[in-house]
């Protein structure tokens, strides 16, 4: 995440509405320079969310490659 926040809890309140419940969703914050996004997500409520700051601001390719290190899927059966 970088960006506007509004935009951003707008899509996490659209995924928790989804009529199927089992995801998990992992925001990575690359830095964003305003405090009340952190704040936002530590008042959430929902196991299924993982929220991440990064510790510099990694730019939008490596950020990218963070996603891809942290993506988790089920084991398929």
């Amino acid at each position: 995440f970088w960006g506007d926040p509004g935009l951003l809890y707008e899509t996490v309140r659209s995924v928790q509405a989804q009529t199927i419940q089992e995801w998990r969703l992992t925001v990575i914050d690359d830095c964003y320079p305003e405090p009340s996004v952190s704040e936002w997500f530590a008042q959430l409520d929902d196991s299924r969310i993982t929220y991440v700051r990064n510790e510099v601001n990694l730019g939008i390719t490596e950020n990218y490659r963070e996603d891809i290190r942290r993506a988790q899927r089920d084991q398929l059966r």
